[in-house]
């Protein structure tokens, strides 16, 4: 009789292991994803609140950083994140740096008229042509400072004839306020700081479809040879939150506002005007826009050109090409 209580325990120990192990392998497995302050990582943010990530079994946790290029950067490369959303343009700097580090998996969003700039009024700028002889504040490198330098370059402004002064944005709102600076490039939610700072004492040049701004999703390297599951799992989560996002708008608007820290009426402007999604993907024109900000950072001293990255090995097509053919639709030698 001993023995046979002996045995009913030890199959009930062994059913309570069984069981707490059958539950440990179902919970999430983590991913660390860097991104910057600004409103364009909002799919990551609508994903991970309202749970999508979990949904396809992974617990995202999501660290915010000044700009996308220190998402990257810092995030990603030295913290050692496991991915991060930046611009492609960022992206395609930090490869010169780090050709093999990490690569792109999927386009995120993309948007025309994102950056601007804004000038104080009393300094006699009231026209494109008034920057010239200006002291005017951008981050170093960057899609801020791409724009910046297409725009002077679009309406013939030789980039010596403007003062400009690498500042960071948390840097370049008390500079224009105080009165260090003329005019700063930059967007939303700095660009509105600004305007609350000057009481709207301001101008501003916008020049849609100047630069596009294509956002994109990274992971390093090795975390995708070993960890491929998880990486098609946060992109399924994106596309769950794209989807919820186009019949919960109002509710989206009041989660950018809130984890952006920026007013509903930029959020929601955002959002309507600003921020393109065409679905997860890899297109043609992402590859001319690395093409492209390899040329622009070589000219611009930002790079040297026997380090510029491979555009095409910048990117990871295995993983949205097993998921989904038809997403990528980048023209190249198999």
């Amino acid at each position: 009789m001993q023995i046979v209580r002996m045995i009913v325990t030890l199959a009930l120990y062994l059913a309570l292991v069984g069981v707490h192990l059958a539950g440990a392998a179902q919970e999430p497995a983590s991913v660390n994803i860097a991104q910057g302050k600004g409103p364009l990582s909002v799919l990551l943010v609508v994903a991970e609140e309202k749970g999508f990530f979990v949904k396809h079994g992974v617990e995202v946790a999501l660290h915010t950083y000044n700009r996308g290029i220190l998402a990257i950067r810092d995030g990603m490369i030295r913290d050692q994140c496991d991915g991060a959303l930046g611009g492609a343009t960022v992206a395609t700097l930090e490869a010169f740096s780090h050709p093999h580090a990490f690569k792109i998996v999927t386009e995120m969003a993309f948007t025309d008229n994102q950056d601007t700039i804004i000038a104080r009024t009393d300094r006699g700028i009231t026209s494109p042509g008034d920057l010239i002889g200006k002291r005017l504040a951008v981050p170093r490198g960057g899609t801020a400072h791409f724009f910046l330098t297409s725009y002077l370059e679009k309406w013939n402004i030789p980039v010596n004839m403007v003062d400009v002064v690498f500042l960071s944005k948390k840097e370049m709102v008390k500079a224009i306020a105080q009165g260090r600076v003329d005019a700063i490039c930059q967007h939303e939610p700095v660009t509105e700081k600004v305007r609350k700072a000057l009481h709207n004492q301001t101008v501003e040049f916008e020049e849609k479809a100047l630069t596009r701004k294509i956002t994109v999703l990274l992971f390093r390297t090795p975390f995708i040879k070993a960890h491929p599951q998880k990486v098609k799992a946060v992109l399924r989560g994106i596309t769950d939150a794209w989807q919820y996002m186009q019949d919960h708008l109002d509710e989206c608007v009041e989660i950018l506002s809130r984890r952006k820290n920026i007013s509903k009426e930029n959020a929601c402007h955002f959002l309507e005007h600003t921020f393109n999604f065409r679905g997860l993907g890899l297109s043609q024109s992402l590859l001319l826009k690395i093409e492209y900000a390899t040329f622009w950072a070589i000219s611009a001293g930002l790079g040297e050109r026997e380090n510029a990255p491979d555009s095409l090995n910048l990117i990871d097509y295995s993983l949205l090409e097993q998921m989904d053919p038809g997403r990528v639709t980048i023209i190249r030698k198999e």
